[in-house]
Formats: structure tokens, C-alpha cells, sequence
């Protein structure tokens, strides 16, 4: 599980729609293509553009640690 925390012109396509959120939890990440990175939302599985992401926070222990967007191997 992670909190993404995007760029303010974001949007996220969802498989509800169209949303623009500031911050989005995710139960899973990994890389899509080298500019995208798929997640997993409650409503199902998104795409999100790398350069829309300011910071990933791992919340799998409540301990602070960036991830690295760019290097999720």
C-alpha cells in the first residue's frame, strides 16, 4: 500500500471516471511502460503518468519512506 501524491494538473483516469485528486492511495504498484506507472485503486486498475507524481509514501508500516517512482523494481 502506498499514498501517491500528485502534481495540482493531474487526472487520473479511473474505471469511475475522470478524478483530480492531490493525494491517491494505492494497494499496488509497478511500472506500466517507462513513462507510466499502473496501480491498483479500489475501483480497479489505473495509469498514472510518472511526471504527475511528485512523491510515493510505502504505508505498508507506518514508517516514512519515499519510493523512488522511477526504480520500482
Amino acid at each position: 500500500m502506498a499514498l501517491l501524491k500528485l502534481t495540482d494538473d493531474a487526472t487520473v483516469t479511473t474505471p469511475d471516471g475522470d478524478i483530480s485528486p492531490d493525494r491517491l492511495a494505492v494497494t499496488e504498484l509497478g511500472e506500466y511502460d517507462a513513462d507510466t506507472i499502473q496501480a491498483r485503486i479500489g475501483a480497479g486498475t489505473i495509469y498514472i503518468p510518472k511526471a504527475d507524481i511528485e512523491q510515493c509514501i510505502d504505508l505498508r508500516d507506518l514508517e516514512f519512506r519515499p519510493i523512488d517512482p522511477t526504480n520500482l523494481e
